[in-house]
């Protein structure tokens, strides 16, 4: 076998305009294929990095009366979907925002995030170090704290004391009460900052859409009974609340929209990437159509050439190995080249970060994933 291998690498060597054409063909192809395949699987076939993935929602908002199609939730309409739902475990409200920290050797500008206290346990994470938010620091005029991601921890020199520090954030002096787990970023990928979601309690402040309501459902409801319930509520908004606003909502016809979270999440970019996927494997088809047409003239240029070794006695089977290797020696050196194309795509990918993809997982090379048989 190491003598038929050597033999197919020599032959090769003597054609490199040929072997060249035929790995860089497949090389392209296998790592286009390669790549949209991973951006598919972290998209849509891995599941979200939490314990309760499946069973998470996002509640949105509708009004068609007033041409918005699809918002987010205020504090009014949380507070009654919190305190008057029958269908969810939990519900909670985040929304992402940019800090300017100081306290650090470089003042800098964070992505952050405002969470409820609800928000963590909805999710299913917790700290690893110091504690959650408390319903006491959703208040208006409540403490200035914050929880730290774990990359920022790091940044900030991984100090396992950090808890209890006080850093400036926009001007105001905020103390640490928690760091998150490594991996954890909500609702974005670049979220290194969580700060406390102040409720207008007092007010009740409605018109202001703007949150992303992530919800837990209960034991025995799904998503369509979330939806009656939740429509049931917002539908008599005016009973609950006074101020004029409730009543021009109501008019206007304001509704829930209610899908999984993973459905938010992806959003359009499902069927862009079913095309994608079949482009792909369109292109890797024609490319090893095209690698085969050229190993078939190649073998028929070769015709004299495995003549005179059969009369020399050669057997069949080492003729048919010594074509076979070359074509396994183009196979893999392609396979070899797909990958670094694949990972130069992917690299380039994470740099450009498309807005599509803010808040999906994290798309790489899984090796262990792909070589894993089918469950």
């Amino acid at each position: 076998m190491t003598l038929l291998v050597r033999r197919a690498a020599r032959r090769l060597r003597r054609s490199p305009g040929f072997a060249a054409l035929c790995i860089l063909t497949l090389a392209v192809a296998i790592g286009a294929d390669t790549a949209v395949f991973s951006l598919f699987d972290s998209v849509l076939l891995r599941p979200l990095p939490y314990p309760n993935a499946d069973r998470l929602l996002f509640v949105g908002t509708t009004v068609p009366g007033l041409d918005l199609p699809e918002v987010g939730v205020s504090d009014g309409v949380y507070a009654l979907y919190r305190d008057h739902q029958h269908t969810l475990k939990d519900i909670a409200l985040a929304r992402t925002i940019f800090v300017n920290l100081a306290g650090t050797e470089a003042p800098r500008r964070v992505p952050s995030a405002t969470a409820t206290a609800s928000l963590f346990p909805v999710l299913g994470v917790q700290p690893r170090l110091g504690r959650n938010f408390l319903r006491d620091d959703e208040k208006l005029g409540g403490p200035a704290v914050a929880i730290l991601g774990d990359r920022l921890w790091h940044e900030l020199g991984s100090d396992p004391q950090v808890v209890g520090h006080v850093l400036k954030i926009d001007g105001v002096p905020t103390q640490v009460i928690g760091v998150m787990p490594p991996g954890f970023a909500f609702p974005d990928l670049d979220t290194e900052l969580w700060l406390p979601r102040r409720l207008d309690v007092e007010r009740q402040s409605l018109a202001y859409l703007n949150d992303d309501a992530i919800a837990l459902l209960a034991p025995g409801s799904t998503p369509q009974s979330v939806a009656t319930d939740l429509g049931n509520l917002v539908h008599r908004l005016d009973r609950f609340y006074a101020a004029r606003a409730a009543k021009i909502l109501v008019n206007a016809g304001i509704a829930p929209i209610v899908k999984t979270l993973r459905d938010h999440q992806v959003g359009d970019l499902r069927a862009v990437l079913w095309l994608l996927l079949g482009a792909v494997g369109c292109i890797l088809a024609i490319a090893c159509a095209n690698v085969a047409n050229l190993l078939i003239v190649r073998g028929e240029g070769r015709q004299r050439e495995l003549a005179i070794h059969s009369a020399l006695g050669a057997p069949r089977r080492a003729l048919l190995g010594s074509v076979l290797w070359e074509s396994l020696l183009i196979g893999v050196a392609a396979g070899i080249a797909g990958i670094a194309v694949a990972w130069g795509g992917l690299h380039l990918l994470a740099a450009l970060r498309p807005p599509a993809l803010a808040r999906l997982a994290p798309v790489f090379l899984d090796a262990a994933r792909s070589l894993s048989p089918p469950s």
